[in-house]
Parts: structure tokens; C-alpha cells; sequence
């Protein structure tokens, strides 16, 4: 349920104080996958500082036990769970080094692959004077892999987050097709730890380039004005940022 509650960014408080009473009987009943997705659940809607004494009982067994019963994916929530814990002033004990070994290999299996869509984009910033690098990696160390920007320049810490359907949650509308709404969980959650650190991030929305597409066809057509549309699009969202490229 926890993690459910992370990935639409809901924060029922009622639940949380609840498990935060009974964590002790919580952890001895619990799996190690159970224990880690409500780690990750806590620091993902940005209660580990308002529910501390629940991530510090959790936080204990986990690092305690067996590294090898860990799955990957509880792996990596671990990783997370250590960068937004800092972030928010909370400081965990430290992971045994065969643990640590482990979550930093775990991570780095999961990798952010570029798209058509990130691809056409970069290119487009590239030409609207923005100068960036891809894929960079805005924490210390290369344990991260997973939490990287899709452009940046890093000199004047700026990020632009090319924001694909999987950053949003799917709303059915009644008689309608499903419609990607407000961003979910995770990305709120990277985009909090990114603010803390000094970042500013400019998002493009998938959704905008869809209609800048759709309304470019007839332009296209008669004239061929498309990239010079979606480069202005892009310098207004840089403008609109307060950023200059």
C-alpha cells in the first residue's frame, strides 16, 4: 500500500503514524522487500524528516540484514532512500560495506536510455543556443545512475527535464480515453531533491511537444517553419524560468 500511496503522491498521515507506533512489530513480520518499499515510500513523499523515528526502526534491520537477500530493485530503493534522507537533514547509519558494494551495483543497472523525443529536444537546445551535456550526473560519486539529468549544464546548474508519459499519472475519465494527469511521485520526489541542492529545472512536457507537433502541420506544409517553432517554444520555457541560454 505504501508504495502505491509514493507513486501518486498521496501522504495520509493517519497511516504512517500508525506504522510509526508499530514498526517493531511491523519489521518482524515483514519482508526485506516490504521493509525497503516503505523506506523508499517515506523519503519518495518527503516524510523523512516528519516521520524520522519510522525510517530509523526501518532503516536498522534493513541494513542489517543478509545483503544477498536484497533484490535489485530493493537495492536501488535503498540507494534512494540514503540520497533523500541526506537531502532532508536526516542522517542514517552508514550500510556495511558488503551492503553498500551491493546497492552501488544495483544501481547501476538501472540506466536512463535516451528517446526520439529527448534526442529531437537536445539537438533543438543545442541549436537555441543552450549548451548542455546529457545524462549527467548531479550527485556525488557514480552510484546514481538512475537519478540523472537529461540535460544540464552543470557550470550554471541548470537541468531541463524532458517529462515523458512515465512521469505522470493516468487519469480514466468517464466515456474518455485514459489522460496522463499530474506528475507522479517519483518525479516530484527527484525534483524536491534537485531544488535542494541548488538546481534549477526547466521541464518539457511531452505533452506540449504533441500539440506543438500537431498544430506545426500546416505550417509544415506550406512552408517548413517547424524547427524554428520548437526552438522559440524552447527559449520561452527557458525565458519563463528565468534562464537565458
Amino acid at each position: 500500500m505504501a508504495p502505491a500511496f509514493a507513486e501518486i503522491g498521496h501522504k495520509p498521515a493517519s497511516f504512517f503514524n500508525c506504522l510509526e507506533k508499530h514498526a517493531n512489530e511491523f519489521v518482524k513480520s515483514a519482508t526485506e522487500q516490504a521493509i525497503a518499499n516503505l523506506c523508499w515510500s517515506l523519503v519518495t513523499l518527503g516524510l523523512a524528516s516528519e516521520n524520522k523515528a519510522l525510517l530509523l526502526a526501518l532503516w536498522k534491520p534493513a541494513i542489517e540484514t543478509d545483503a544477498s537477500k536484497f533484490t535489485s530493485e530493493a537495492l536501488q530503493q535503498l540507494v534512494q532512500v540514503e540520497v533523500h534522507a541526506r537531502a532532508s537533514g536526516v542522517e542514517l547509519p552508514p550500510a556495511p560495506p558488503g551492503l553498500k558494494k551491493r546497492m552501488i551495483q544495483a544501481a547501476k543497472l538501472q540506466t536512463n536510455t535516451g528517446s526520439r523525443f529527448e534526442d529531437e529536444y537536445s539537438a533543438l537546445l543545442g541549436e537555441a543556443g543552450f549548451k548542455h551535456e546529457r545524462q549527467v550526473q548531479f550527485l556525488e560519486g557514480d552510484n546514481s545512475n538512475f537519478l540523472a539529468i537529461d540535460f544540464a549544464c552543470k557550470e550554471r546548474m541548470i537541468a531541463v527535464e524532458c517529462d515523458g508519459k512515465y512521469h505522470y499519472l493516468m487519469e480514466l475519465k468517464k466515456r474518455a480515453k485514459p489522460n496522463h494527469g499530474r506528475e507522479n511521485g517519483p518525479t516530484t520526489a527527484k525534483r524536491r531533491l534537485m531544488e535542494r541542492m541548488g538546481w534549477k529545472i526547466v521541464n518539457i512536457d511531452y505533452k506540449d511537444a504533441i500539440r506543438l507537433d500537431g498544430a506545426l502541420k500546416e505550417v509544415v506544409a506550406k512552408a517548413g517553419g517547424a524547427r524554428e517553432s520548437k526552438k522559440l517554444y524552447l527559449r520561452e520555457r527557458l525565458k519563463q524560468a528565468g534562464v537565458t541560454p
